[in-house]
């Protein structure tokens, strides 16, 4: 089983390969595992917003998107210690850790249902980045308050600038980025590089992620400066 070391914390987990479209997702059973994290998470004091998909739907659907698979919550990389020392908390509680990608981002599951929680470390004073994905200090750090299917949750501030940065200015019309069709092949071979990805000894790992998080960021940065109009630093890792 791969093992996570962070700090004091060593952490053995079942690592369950998510692949694109691997399902749609159980908006109750998803909705019940979001609010027990939150319970948690507020119990501790540690902060997190609504992101990628899960702000999408809740902004535009006021729901989770139906061809979506997933909840996807941001962090401050600061309070990434503080996560660390609730996971037995979250053991107790039925969540279980089935991904980690060795850097920034975590995905937790309970009850078939996963949520993608993704660490954003600060790159310079403008970009925080999250695993290769890039994304404008201003919308990690600066929050606001949103009514969720009856609870209160953070969101960025500038969620609308968010959105347009993501998804482009047409984020009000509803895309179905996935068809749920991978073959059993590709399944399998998807299976094998995130076991190889979790398993492979660290200093080779490094280096290569690196350089896969390097052009992702490249894209990122792109992306944000043609939806958004702007011109931002180009940083490395």
């Amino acid at each position: 089983m791969p093992l996570i070391k962070y700090g004091k914390c060593c952490y053995r987990y079942k690592l369950v390969p998510l692949y694109p479209g691997v399902k749609q997702i159980n908006k109750s059973r998803a909705f019940e595992n979001l609010i027990l994290l939150k319970k948690i998470l507020d119990r501790h004091g540690i902060p997190f917003q609504l992101a990628f998909g899960t702000l999408l739907g809740a902004i535009r659907e006021k729901d989770f998107i139906s061809h979506d698979e997933d909840i996807d919550l941001t962090f401050l990389d600061e309070d990434r210690g503080r996560f660390f020392e609730i996971l037995p908390e979250l053991n107790e509680s039925g969540f279980t850790i089935c991904r980690f990608d060795r850097n920034d981002l975590i995905s937790i599951m309970r009850q078939g249902e996963y949520i993608d929680l993704y660490f954003y470390r600060r790159l310079n004073s403008e970009l925080r980045v999250c695993s290769g994905w890039v994304n404008l200090s201003r919308h990690i750090t600066d929050s606001a308050k949103i009514v969720f299917k009856g609870f209160e949750f953070n969101i960025p501030r500038q969620w609308e600038e968010y959105l347009v940065g993501e998804y482009g200015s047409d984020w009000k019309t509803p895309v179905q980025w996935n068809n749920y069709s991978m073959n059993k092949v590709n399944r399998w071979l998807f299976a094998m590089k995130e076991h190889l990805k979790a398993t492979i000894p660290r200093w080779l790992f490094m280096p290569l992620s690196q350089k896969v998080q390097q052009r992702l960021m490249g894209k990122c940065i792109n992306r944000l400066q043609s939806n958004l109009n702007l011109t931002l630093s180009v940083c490395k890792l």
